[in-house]
């Protein structure tokens, strides 16, 4: 299989879609984009392949495949999409945000949320080696962390 990019979420302003639609064009690098494009003026997905949905299974096989995963976001509490693609092997591209770095650490590549920064920062991922599938984040480690937490206030 072709190496591509993947992207998966909602499809805003803020998390930065036509930008990474764009900085793959400039590369010339295969994206694939799964959600629904909320964007007021519609994307442009010409030579690009998306889905606005697609099931668990192909979004499974669309992770494990990945050469990188694309997120870029201005605002996220919480992102879960990078963390499943890391869970997968897949370097997350993210937007350098304190958040971000508490999150992911030293396992994702950070830039500005520009098409230049978007392109620069594909082409050092696919410059690099592919991560080993993280484990470190897994719905059970994530739920006895936060039922400890809740012991830890509740005394």
């Amino acid at each position: 299989m072709k190496d591509y990019v993947l992207y998966v979420g909602q499809m805003f302003p803020r998390r930065h879609a036509r930008e990474t639609i764009l900085a793959c064009k400039k590369l010339g690098v295969e994206l694939i984009m799964v959600g629904i494009d909320k964007y007021p003026e519609k994307l442009d997905f010409t030579g690009i392949e998306h889905h606005d949905r697609v099931s668990d299974e192909k979004l499974e096989e669309l992770y494990r495949n990945a050469r990188l995963f694309v997120y870029v976001s201005d605002t996220e509490a919480f992102g879960l999409p990078p963390l499943e693609a890391l869970a997968h092997g897949v370097r997350p591209i993210v937007a350098d945000t304190d958040i971000a770095h508490e999150l992911l650490g030293d396992d994702a590549i950070y830039t500005q949320p520009s098409v230049d920064g978007i392109a620069d920062a594909i082409r050092r991922g696919l410059a690099s080696t592919k991560p080993e599938p993280m484990i470190k984040f897994t719905w059970q480690t994530h739920t006895d962390r936060f039922l400890e937490l809740c012991k830890k206030l509740a005394n």
